[in-house]
């Protein structure tokens, strides 16, 4: 992120940065990371293991009802036109800075599935 080799804020991007923290958009960010660390990026497995050991941190944001995984939707002229679910990181100052304008194409919604145990 510091580098800046990985998109923030683009339609197609991985990372966003919204209100609330740094949203890692789910399981997207994941895949990418094992497949840059060589390993299988399509292992299910890998990819709640990698998961779980963002989450143990415990730098993210957990809603109401205990989920893990926010969901979050890309808006144009108001209207949403997609979604993004992940994991948000609070305090996202500890791992970039400076931070990137929050994205105001994203807004937070209720997300029915998803949480990560």
């Amino acid at each position: 992120l510091a580098e800046g080799s990985i998109e923030i804020n683009t339609r197609t991007a991985m990372v966003h940065h919204v209100p609330e923290g740094l949203l890692l958009a789910s399981p997207g960010i994941f895949r990418s990371f094992l497949a840059w660390q060589g390993a299988d990026a399509n292992s299910q497995e890998a990819l709640k293991r990698l998961q779980r050991s963002v989450l143990k941190v415990g730098w993210h944001l957990v809603s109401a009802d205990g989920a893990s995984v926010l969901g979050y939707a890309w808006t144009k002229n108001g209207k949403a036109t997609a979604r993004v679910h992940g994991i948000v990181i609070e305090q996202p100052q500890r791992l970039l800075d400076p931070l990137p304008p929050i994205n105001p194409r994203l807004v937070r919604v209720a997300l029915a599935c998803c949480s990560v145990t």
